[in-house]
This record gives structure tokens, C-alpha cells and sequence, in this order.
């Protein structure tokens, strides 16, 4: 008994030694390495904030036994799809395993009713319309050494309101790791439409106003108009009357130049008839470096059985000048048992930028990569915009029949087989792009050096009636002013004559200003 209390602690002291080579505490097992959003409706850097995935493994680096962190989905309309979300798991450890266990926690007073299961029996059985909301259906998740293990949840949206469902998980460690997914679930939510709350740094040292976007959501099924109004100094709204599509996201347009290291700005928002205040934040900076900090989203997907089509890499950044012209290059491989057409969408703002993409149209194999050429060309106009939704579709290729009844019976309606009516799109993929472009460089003005033998004008000129300059002589525009509109006014008055002992009301009753003289100036001016 005494050589297995030994031989434990000595594999013990040899696991936590282990652990501190690695430079991992015996607590900081795995972290949240990637996500992957299935027919995602926003970009990924949306849920990646939104979950505050970057604060979570912050608390699972921690030495902490008792873990809570809370989830917050964007906002969905009642009766949406299903939303599916894998969260890839990430074991630190090259060489101890880890079993993590999943149970449900109650946070409703749904109780268990009696419910008829037979003839003549009985049962208490829970009938709580919350559980379905959020559902994860692993109960155990073995990890290896440095293994990757997805786990998937997946979100409901049928009931309206705000709703909170927990998970525990419980790891072989001793640790216990509390999952808070919140749901908003509305019909139409004004407010969170407006997805972007606060502006990106702007440098207080520049004068000139920068372009950035608000983005704008529209969850329901039909195109709304927005219009927006500003009254803070300094910001400018570029598009206030706008509409924004169905299920989609829209730029608003602003110019902004801080006055201020902290700035709280407010946008009216009016739809339907009904105003709604929206506040803004602001940050003034004086190093343009600081300014461009992001949260560090991987820019890579991994894949799995619901996410078919991913693109290498999936984020890009574009820092240009302006009219100039730029091309990256991105790679999509189609991991589908079939052949299928994508379709890039044209982004562009006229007199901002213009995304194209090179080849536009194209069919791949399947287990097949293609190269993507994207091209950016900017204006005159500086601009800074983060999240630029760039959309690829997936289209299903139609066989030659269907293609044939397309073409020829669009003006049939009532036909046997309406297979032909079937929309080829299937889904899209989100490419994430960054865009700056910097201001324009200013000119220095050059001065042309006075000529030695050049008659110089005085610097005192005795105020006389009529003024003349000498004709050949090289003055600057701040004498020119000078000697035109400041020499003759009662500014210019002779101190010597009044007293130094007199105070300033004592100078101004004896010595008053000349109506007719200030006359003469307004006429002159």
C-alpha cells in the first residue's frame, strides 16, 4: 500500500513537472482555439466578440476551480432557422488527456406534469419549451494530447424573448466551467440593428475627417428604411436616408474628427415613424499603430461535415493610397462529394472603393482548390472600414433538362414536373476584408526668395490718406493684408500720446474710437 501511495505522488510530481516545462499550469488544460458558424447570417469577428471568446480562455488559463462565463447570441427574429455553432476544443497538453462532461442545468420553474403515456398510465414528464433552445448533444468529450475535438450547439429560435440556458461542464481536473448562452429572440429590435457602437480611433493630431462605417442590420424578411440624424460637431453622415435589404447588412456612412481623447456621440435613428437614440463612442489617439488594435480571430476555418466550403484565408487587409490599385489573392477548396458553381458578389461604394473578383463565376470539383484573385481600387476620398462583408454563393449545378425548361417554359405556370422553378443557391461563405486608406500627402507650399536688389517695404509706413505701394517691390500676402485693411484703423493709434498712470475705462472715455475712421475701413472691406 505504501509503494502505490508512492509510485501516485511520484507520477503526480512528474505530470506537474511536465506541465511547467511546457509553460502550462495543471488547471490551463484547453482552450476555445476556433469556431465555425454554419450558414452564418454576419461575419465570424461578430460572434467571436459577441461570446467574448478571448475572455473565456483568459478564465481557462486561470488557476481558478470554478469557472462562469456568459454567451451572448446576436439577435434573431422569431421563427428563424436553426443556427448551428461547433466550438473547437483545443487540448494544451502533449502528453496528459483530458474527459470533459456535459450536463444540462435548470434555470426555468418548468416542473414535471403528469402526462398519459399508455392506456390507463401515467408518468411525470417534463414538458419545458425552454430545453430545445439550446441544444448540445456530446454528453462526453474525450481529449487527447494536443487534440482537436469539435463540439457542436446548436440554437432555436420559436420562442419570443430573452432567455438564459446553462451549461456545466465538469472536467477530469476537478474544474468546473459554467456555460451562459443568452437569447434574444424578437420580432423586430430597432436598437440592435445597429451593430457597430463604437467608431474606430481616429489621430487628434489630423484636421481632416476620415470615412468609417456604421454597419446596419436588417433581421426580417423585407427591405426597411432607416434615417438617421446627427448633431454632434464634427459628425457628418454621408447616407442618413438608406435601405437596407432583407437579411442582410448595410454601411452607413459617417465623417468624423474627434475633438477629444473621449468622445460620447448620439445617432437618431427613425423607422416607422418612431425615433430612437442610439449612443456612440469615440477615442482620440495620437499614434495611428495603437489605433489599429483587433481582436485576434483566426483566420482560418477547420472543417467538418456542415461546413463544406472553406476559404484560405478568410479575413483580408487592404492598407492603400489613394486612386490606387491592389490585388490578394485567396484559395477555395470544395471538400463536397459533388460539383458545384460559386459566385463572387461585386462590392463596391461609387466614389469610396470597389472590390472585383477574378474568376467571377466558376465550377469546382469536388476535393478540389481553386485561387481567387481579389482586386481593391480606391478613390480620393480616406476611409477606414473593418468588417467589409464580402459574399461567395454556392450554387447547385442543374441538369441539362432543368436548364432547357428554364429557358423555354418561364411563361408556363402550370406544368407537371416544377423541378425548373427550383432556385440553384444553396448557401454563401463570408470573406472578411479590412480596408484603410490614408489621407493624402500635403504639399508644402515653396516660397520663392526675395531678391537682394528688390526695393523692400518698410515696416513702418506713416498713415496717410492715400497709400501707395511701391510697384516693384515682393511682398507677402500676411504685409499685403497688413497694409490694407490694419494700418489705417484706430488699432493703430498713437500710443505715445496717452498717459501710462490711466486705467483702461479712463483711456477709453478720453481717447474714443473714431466712428468715421471704423466706417471707412467697412467700406473699404
Amino acid at each position: 500500500m505504501t509503494e502505490f501511495v508512492v509510485t501516485t505522488a511520484c507520477k503526480t510530481l512528474e505530470k506537474k513537472d511536465l506541465n511547467e516545462a511546457e509553460g502550462i499550469s495543471s488547471h490551463d488544460i484547453f482552450k476555445i482555439e476556433n469556431i465555425t458558424v454554419i450558414k452564418p447570417p454576419l461575419l465570424k469577428i461578430f460572434y467571436w466578440q459577441k461570446f467574448d471568446i478571448d475572455g473565456l480562455n483568459e478564465k481557462l488559463s486561470s488557476d481558478a476551480n470554478h469557472i462562469e462565463h456568459s454567451l451572448y447570441l446576436p439577435t434573431r427574429q422569431l421563427q428563424s432557422k436553426p443556427l448551428k455553432i461547433v466550438f473547437w476544443l483545443r487540448n494544451l497538453s502533449s502528453h496528459q488527456s483530458l474527459t470533459i462532461t456535459l450536463k444540462r442545468l435548470q434555470n426555468c420553474q418548468c416542473v414535471p406534469l403528469e402526462t398519459r403515456v399508455g392506456f390507463n398510465q401515467f408518468r411525470y414528464l417534463y414538458h419545458c419549451p425552454h430545453r430545445r433552445l439550446i441544444n448540445i448533444s456530446q454528453e462526453i468529450l474525450h481529449l487527447g494530447p494536443n487534440d482537436l475535438v469539435a463540439m457542436s450547439m446548436v440554437a432555436y429560435f420559436y420562442l419570443y424573448g430573452s432567455y438564459m440556458l446553462s451549461y456545466e461542464m465538469s472536467c477530469s481536473n476537478s474544474r468546473v466551467i459554467i456555460w451562459n448562452f443568452h437569447l434574444n429572440i424578437v420580432t423586430m429590435d430597432p436598437i440592435e440593428s445597429v451593430l457597430t457602437r463604437e467608431l474606430l480611433p481616429i489621430n487628434v493630431k489630423e484636421y481632416r475627417r476620415l470615412s468609417q462605417a456604421i454597419w446596419i442590420r436588417n433581421i426580417t424578411a423585407q427591405n426597411l428604411q432607416f434615417r438617421f440624424k446627427a448633431r454632434d460637431r464634427g459628425f457628418c453622415l454621408i447616407n442618413s436616408n438608406m435601405t437596407v435589404p432583407r437579411q442582410s447588412v448595410w454601411p452607413l456612412i459617417v465623417d468624423y474628427r474627434p475633438s477629444d481623447f473621449e468622445n460620447d456621440l448620439c445617432l437618431t435613428m427613425s423607422i416607422d415613424g418612431f425615433n430612437y437614440n442610439i449612443p456612440l463612442s469615440c477615442k482620440g489617439t495620437l499614434d495611428d499603430e495603437n489605433a489599429l488594435v483587433e481582436p485576434i480571430v483566426p483566420i482560418n476555418d477547420n472543417e467538418c461535415s456542415d461546413f463544406l466550403y472553406v476559404l484560405y484565408p478568410n479575413k483580408l487587409n487592404f492598407f492603400m493610397e489613394p486612386n490606387e490599385e491592389r490585388s490578394q489573392m485567396v484559395a477555395l477548396h470544395n471538400h463536397n462529394q459533388m460539383c458545384m458553381e460559386f459566385k463572387w458578389q461585386t462590392y463596391s461604394i461609387n466614389g469610396y472603393f470597389i472590390f472585383t473578383f477574378e474568376p467571377i463565376q466558376f465550377t469546382l470539383k469536388p476535393h478540389h482548390s481553386k485561387l481567387c484573385v481579389v482586386h481593391c481600387k480606391t478613390y480620393e476620398k480616406p476611409l477606414h472600414f473593418r468588417n467589409i462583408p464580402a459574399v461567395l454563393e454556392v450554387h447547385r449545378i442543374l441538369d441539362k433538362s432543368t436548364q432547357i425548361a428554364q429557358q423555354l417554359l418561364t411563361e408556363i405556370e402550370s406544368i407537371d414536373d416544377p423541378k425548373w422553378k427550383e432556385d440553384s443557391y444553396m448557401e454563401h461563405v463570408f470573406l472578411h476584408i479590412n480596408l484603410k486608406v490614408n489621407f493624402a500627402e500635403i504639399k508644402p507650399i515653396v516660397t520663392k526668395s526675395v531678391d537682394e536688389k528688390t526695393e523692400s517695404v518698410p515696416l513702418v509706413i506713416p498713415i496717410d490718406d492715400d497709400l501707395v505701394l511701391p510697384q516693384n517691390s515682393k511682398i507677402t500676402i500676411f504685409e499685403k493684408l497688413f497694409w490694407c485693411y490694419l494700418s489705417r484703423s484706430n488699432h493703430m493709434r498713437n500710443n505715445d500720446k496717452i498717459p501710462c498712470n490711466l486705467s483702461y475705462d479712463e483711456v477709453l472715455q478720453r481717447f474714443p474710437i473714431d466712428s468715421n475712421a471704423s466706417r471707412k475701413i467697412k467700406d473699404r472691406n
